[in-house]
């Protein structure tokens, strides 16, 4: 708007005692008083600078800020060269501030003015009545203080809060109506469109501008298509949330919204680009008592479809309450329904499989729906229509699987002359454990110990362990304590013992006894022989069998080693080779020195003391276990040595044999160069090739040489001039 300045009020200067600023770049935002309005009115100022835009901010009597930098629906900006004006429509009455950063400016000037004859749109109407297709005819009128050459824009906005879209712009006269026809082809048909008018023009470098909404009218789109795309709406009244589903069309965007007890404006909407998004969650407030969700399409020009409407009434809906709990160990969860009518289809599901349709009047009920799942999403589906349903759905766990109970030791039927015992666990997916009724407590790992005292003849011990749900388990522990030092059974070093009852033995009739005692004698006479059988030089030789068959193989492969044949040679590979197989003895002897030491504790755990031993201290039978069990894995990792260590023996070896080989064609080959070489005269006789060497008489030499002259019948050899011994030539023959 065309601002004639007048100065209302005094330069800040006046105000603050700092209209002209001292030089210096300022490091920081500074806060000063500014002026006080005596009433709402609006707010004009002026801010002159040299070199950089100043951070310039107002604070209102309610302490609100408004930034010279960011306009505002409340605010207009015009910048020119070196000042902008900043402009407040309805400031409020009150004492204001004034925040700023001169940051490389010597000064700044801020000063407070007032508009007087104004550029102003006295009204903005749209002729409902004479709307033709997509044209909309608008009338405006902007007021100045002479006739002047305008321009104006023109937008469609769905709500005050923005501008909108723009679908006109131009130029006109001031101080006479001015109509235009908007086209709104672009958009699409909606019940409450304003229209915004926005006219300016420049003035020595600033802009002067004004604007105004019209009231709200109806335009409906003749070109506007149908919405095509599938959708499905669901209503969530435990969550108070609804969800919109859709089947994506190429090419189609998506605006979705949300609107609560008929408001006209979305009390949520978004616009959803990504094609791969086929869904969208709404909230609502727990207050609402109706819901609206729309949908619409939105094509690669701009325009939308028509809209895809669901609408809700919530206070009219029946109502499902499921079981608080989370989990159960039941095999069904109940629920409580009313208010649901035959007009409407009811379907329950469990993990998305239709279980069973329910067709109730205007009443209340029990139901309960069977789950089979460990996790169970169970629904009741209330249609509204095909593609428009209330859920009310609930999801519980199941388990009604009792914990473990492990016993360190089986406390069956045990029999002992003390009269405590210590008993010792693991449960695992327990929240407690009680002995006997009273709850113990429980490791980090699940682990207990409890030390019962026992009576005089059997006691009967109850370990129960429970999950959150309730789920048991049960272990009963048997154990007799006889504390009488007359029982066979005792032994010379005090462990605990396998005792019966003078009672018991009464009780027995005299069949039983004779039973018995044959049964002791067969198991008396069986460990005798195996007595007999470990021990002597046999059982010594047993016992250390496997360090002995170590050792023998480790010197074997030694002696092989630093024994040598006659004639053999010393030399860099042979070293090498006796290395290795030195290397892989050592590691025979290991290895068998490690199955000695794990055979030996493994044999020991097995053997009745060691049972006796576990009883008395559950600790020291851990250990020894533990020990077993570390020996194991040592002689398994000793095995592993003694196989790399007998492949790198073999590969030395290998390489050993073809060293000599090549070695020993070497040698023969620089002993006869000619050996095979295609020489005049042949090293190799054949017995049955003709002589054809030309003997030469008196000492002539032979052209053809032999190693070896041919055997005779009569067992001479023939000399180099084919006569038999004795008969001397001069041929050379070797």
């Amino acid at each position: 708007m065309k601002i004639k300045i007048i100065i209302a009020v005094l330069l800040i200067a006046l105000f603050t005692g700092f209209g002209l600023m001292p030089e210096g770049v300022s490091a920081e935002e500074i806060t000063r008083d500014f002026t006080d309005l005596a009433e709402d009115e609006e707010f004009l100022v002026c801010i002159e600078w040299e070199n950089t835009r100043p951070i310039v901010k107002f604070v209102s009597p309610t302490e609100e800020i408004f930034d010279t930098a960011e306009e505002r629906p409340d605010t207009k900006i015009s910048v020119g060269k070196q000042m902008l004006y900043y402009y407040i429509e309805n400031a409020e009455k009150g004492h204001w501030q004034i925040i700023y950063d001169k940051l490389d400016n010597s000064e700044i000037k801020v000063t407070l003015e007032q508009p007087a004859s104004p550029l102003v749109v006295k009204y903005v109407n749209v002729l409902e009545s004479e709307i033709y297709g997509n044209r909309v005819p608008v009338d405006f009128y902007a007021e100045y203080k002479d006739s002047r050459s305008i321009n104006y824009t023109i937008y469609v906005s769905s709500n005050e809060e923005s501008r909108g879209k723009e679908v006109d712009h131009g130029s006109c006269w001031t101080n006479e109506n001015v109509r235009v026809n908007a086209d709104l082809g672009s958009v699409s048909s909606y019940s409450d469109y304003r229209i915004y008018v926005y006219v300016w023009f420049n003035d020595d470098g600033v802009d002067i501008f004004e604007g105004m909404y019209s009231q709200p009218f109806k335009y409906t789109n003749p070109e506007q298509k149908d919405f095509t795309t599938p959708v499905k709406a669901v209503i969530k009244p435990n969550e108070f949330s609804a969800d919109l589903n859709w089947e994506p069309q190429y090419g189609y965007t998506y605006i979705v919204s949300i609107f609560e007890d008929g408001n006209t404006e979305p009390d949520y909407y978004d616009e959803i680009t990504d094609t791969n998004v086929t869904s969208h969650s709404f909230s609502y407030s727990p207050d609402a008592g109706k819901v609206e969700l729309r949908i619409a399409e939105k094509y690669g020009n701009g325009n939308y479809s028509t809209e895809k409407v669901f609408k809700c009434d919530l206070s009219s809906l029946p109502g499902v309450e499921f079981d608080k709990a989370q989990a159960t160990n039941k095999r069904y969860v109940s629920l409580h329904y009313k208010g649901f009518t035959e007009k409407n289809r009811v379907e329950i599901e469990v993990n998305e499989e239709r279980r069973e349709t329910i067709l109730y009047t205007q009443q209340e009920g029990d139901l309960e729906v069977e789950i089979n799942q460990e996790i169970n999403n169970v629904k009741v589906l209330y249609y509204l229509a095909d593609d428009f349903v209330v859920e009310f759905a609930k999801e519980i766990y199941f388990n009604n699987t009792a914990p473990h109970i492990y016993m360190m030791n089986d406390y069956s039927n045990v029999k002992t002359d003390k009269d405590t015992i210590e008993l010792s666990g693991t449960v695992q997916g327990a929240d407690k454990v009680l002995v006997d009724g009273n709850e113990i407590a429980l490791e980090s790992d699940g682990s207990f110990t409890y030390k019962a005292e026992l009576k005089s003849g059997e006691n009967v011990i109850t370990i129960e362990a429970y999950d959150v749900l309730g789920n048991g388990s049960v272990y009963t522990a048997r154990i007799v304590y006889s504390p009488s030092s007359e029982d066979a059974g005792t032994e010379d070093d005090g462990k605990d013992t396998e005792k019966v009852s003078e009672d018991e033995d009464k009780e027995s009739d005299g069949s039983d006894d004779s039973s018995d005692k044959g049964d002791k004698d067969k198991d008396k006479a069986k460990d005798d022989d195996e007595d007999k059988e470990d021990t002597g030089a046999w059982a010594t030789i047993k016992k250390y069998l496997p360090l002995i068959i170590a050792i023998v193989i480790g010197l074997a492969i030694v002696i092989f080693v630093l024994v040598k044949p006659k004639g053999s040679k010393k030399g860099v590979l042979v070293t090498i080779r006796n290395a290795g197989i030195f290397i892989f003895a050592l590691s025979v002897i290991a290895d068998g020195y490690l199955l000695y030491n794990w055979l030996k504790i493994k044999n020991s755990n097995s053997q009745p003391e060691f049972i006796n031993k576990a009883y008395e201290s559950v600790d020291d039978a851990k250990a020894l276990l533990v020990e077993e069990a570390d020996k194991k894995d040592a002689f398994i990792t000793g095995a592993i040595v003694v196989g790399i260590c007998a492949g790198i023996m073999v590969l030395l070896i290998a390489i050993t044999a073809i060293a000599g080989v090549v070695r020993k064609k070497k040698a023969a080959k620089k002993t006869n160069p000619y050996q095979g070489g295609g020489s005049p005269v042949g090293n190799n006789y054949n017995p049955n090739a003709p002589m054809n060497g030309v003997m030469q008489p008196n000492s002539g030499q032979v052209a053809n040489n032999y190693a070896q002259a041919p055997q005779m019948p009569d067992g001479n050899r023939m000399n180099g001039d084919g006569q038999p011994n004795g008969v001397s030539t001069d041929n050379n023959v070797q």
